[in-house]
């Protein structure tokens, strides 16, 4: 019989390893959906769905927030357009469309002294000359200002979940459609005349553009605004941003558009103002 001393203790038994806690306490998972159960994506196939699939492309942002191939298309194309827009027309003949496309600017250019005049075209034909070629910044400013819009409002009204990474890819996606805008400007630039080039409503896919020139200037800005467009990128705002902070699809759509709404009421009133 051994000694009770020299007993040996009991192996200690191997559990298994606790998993970390992916969420801090209190803070609940994102319930699961249709979308995180889309196949990864490479970045062409991201491009090409924006046009016939978005929900594959907003889903896939859920993965991968990367946005730099838009952004280098987008570029690419706008310098493509800033060039045929200098061959075809020239800031000069622009400067001079915009002011007589605008009514109210028209009659204070007429009621300047020649002196004054001369000046003002210069600047605007400066102006003109920048930003043709302003590509490169403005598709870094106006897709991050969007983005902060949505994440503010998917976010903090809706109760989303997103981060403005996330929201950041979804507006550079959603710019995407300018491509086929630059397109059609291109298009029928060199097939119209550029002496009637308008550089503040370029192409007949709003119903402002075929309004005759003495139209009050809050109806003429309010249906230019009312672009096929613009109207085709707020609905991939709203929807991307649906996908991406997993909200109710109806209400992103509805936030959005009622906040392109009230953005070209205002820009309509001062327009007339």
């Amino acid at each position: 019989m051994s000694d009770p001393q020299f007993v040996s203790s009991p192996e200690p038994v191997a559990t298994a390893a606790v998993p970390p806690l992916t969420y801090g306490p209190g803070v609940i998972p994102p319930r699961q959906d249709e979308y995180d159960s889309v196949p990864p994506l490479s970045q062409g196939q991201r491009v090409i769905d924006t046009f016939f699939a978005p929900s594959r492309t907003f889903a896939d942002i859920r993965r991968n927030r990367s946005w730099w191939l838009p952004y280098i298309l987008l570029v690419l194309c706008s310098l493509v357009f800033g060039a045929a827009v200098q061959k075809r027309v020239g800031p000069d003949t622009l400067a001079e469309n915009a002011i007589r496309n605008n009514s109210s600017q028209a009659a204070k250019f007429e009621n300047m002294p020649a002196d004054q005049r001369v000046g003002a075209m210069k600047m605007t034909s400066t102006f003109m000359r920048v930003g043709l070629f302003s590509g490169p910044i403005s598709f870094l400013i106006f897709p991050a200002f969007l983005a902060l819009l949505i994440w503010v409002g998917c976010n903090f009204i809706l109760g989303g979940s997103s981060t403005y990474p996330g929201m950041f890819a979804v507006a550079m996606y959603a710019a995407l459609p300018a491509l086929l805008f630059y397109a059609i400007i291109i298009a029928t630039l060199f097939a119209g005349d550029p002496e009637n080039f308008n550089i503040n409503n370029m192409a007949g896919t709003n119903i402002g553009y075929y309004l005759p020139t003495g139209t009050g200037p809050f109806l003429k800005s309010l249906l230019s605004s009312i672009d096929v467009f613009s109207i085709w990128q707020a609905f991939l705002l709203g929807l991307g941003g649906a996908i991406v902070a997993r909200v109710k699809r109806s209400s992103s759509l509805a936030m959005v558009f009622g906040v392109w709404l009230l953005f070209i009421l205002v820009k309509a009133g001062i327009a007339a103002i």
